[in-house]
């Protein structure tokens, strides 16, 4: 057999196989947009909340208001405070350190961080209204596990040399 038959047969069964492989990733998205995991394989938590609620048409629209809406201030929030940790933190490039500044900033902190709390919790509070007396039991299963649902994991980490 000639090195350019090889060749063709090598490249026409790479090509299958991709095509393929293609096929298969397009069958299994067989459900709604945006249910796939993302890259750490875990579905997304708006997906997660639709399903066990059992949100119809309706209430699915409602609730991605409420998302947009709790998004925007998360945003600005997360925003504030992370800006607050890197003045925080921006203090140890200092000998001495103003501990008195260090001490505001980590109270402005748990402030930032309070407020973060109350925006989720008034945020659940409205998917809870959005709810019909039927779903009240489901929402109630769904509460227990919001920590676990909407946890962020951080980048793993830092290897060792």
């Amino acid at each position: 057999m000639s090195k350019t038959r090889l060749l063709s047969i090598a490249l026409i069964s790479l090509l299958l196989l991709n095509i393929a492989m293609v096929a298969v990733m397009v069958m299994r998205r067989g459900h709604q947009p945006g249910q796939e995991a993302n890259a750490e394989g875990k579905r997304e938590p708006k997906w997660i909340v639709i399903e066990r609620l059992h949100l119809d048409k309706e209430q699915q629209a409602a609730y991605q208001m409420l998302i947009d809406a709790h998004k925007t201030k998360h945003h600005q929030l997360n925003d504030a405070c992370r800006d607050l940790k890197n003045k925080l933190y921006s203090l140890l490039e200092k000998t001495p350190v103003d501990s008195l500044l260090a001490d505001s900033l980590i109270g402005q902190v748990a402030h930032k961080q309070r407020e973060l709390e109350q925006l989720n919790f008034k945020h659940f509070q409205q998917v809870k209204a959005i709810c019909r007396p039927e779903q009240m039991n489901d929402f109630n299963l769904l509460a227990a596990d919001l920590v676990d649902i909407f946890a962020h994991r951080g980048p793993p980490p830092a290897k060792q040399k």
